[in-house]
């Protein structure tokens, strides 16, 4: 989490335990302290997972009573679950023995291979072919699957921007596919030009 962020989440903790604020007041000159401990503490967990886990450990915590100096720690933990229960694919579904998926561009699996922006340029350079001129690259689809990837810092998929790989023509197909796609991008107009 960055410096605004940790704000943001410690205003929305505050509001589930309204006492902490006072609790930090009476830390006196070591509040600052205790504050740059929490901010280390949660600086490698993100904002979305840090708001989930307070709303978590207040539903744990209702009915006792809080120890705010643990919170910190407590909430990177359920942080910590969340990101990997997150971060796992989701359960394969099966109608009459088949496989079903939600998006049929990546079959649920959050990432669609793409030809790297590099192969990209030089397929608008007219230098694709040379050596080691052709390789591809995973980016996040565009489906709610590929949200855990995207918040990760992986590119997002965008029709405009990046070419999907056709796996299933032979190479010599999808090198054509991808020429005639850079070709169709000089084509556009100028609002509308992809670069790379």
């Amino acid at each position: 989490m960055s410096p605004i962020e940790f704000d943001d989440w410690f205003d929305k903790h505050a509001a589930y335990f309204p006492g902490i604020r006072t609790w930090f007041g009476r830390q006196g000159e070591y509040s600052k302290d205790v504050e740059a401990v929490w901010r280390k503490d949660l600086a490698k967990c993100q904002l979305e997972d840090c708001l989930d886990a307070s709303q978590q450990l207040y539903g744990q915590t209702e009915n006792k009573a809080p120890f705010f100096e643990r919170h910190a720690r407590e909430v990177r933990e359920i942080a910590q679950n969340l990101r990997m229960q997150r971060a796992q694919p989701p359960e394969p579904r099966y109608i009459d023995g088949e496989q079903i998926f939600g998006c049929l561009q990546c079959k649920d699996d959050g990432q669609v291979i793409c030809w790297h922006p590099k192969v990209m340029t030089a397929a608008k350079a007219g230098t694709l072919g040379e050596p080691f001129t052709v390789y591809t690259c995973a980016v996040a689809c565009e489906c709610t699957a590929g949200e855990r990837y995207a918040r990760q810092g992986m590119p997002r998929y965008n029709a405009k921007q990046w070419r999907l790989v056709q796996a299933d023509l032979p190479r010599s197909q999808q090198l054509k596919d991808l020429e005639d796609f850079m070709e169709a991008s000089r084509l556009r107009p100028a609002n509308q030009k992809v670069t790379f």
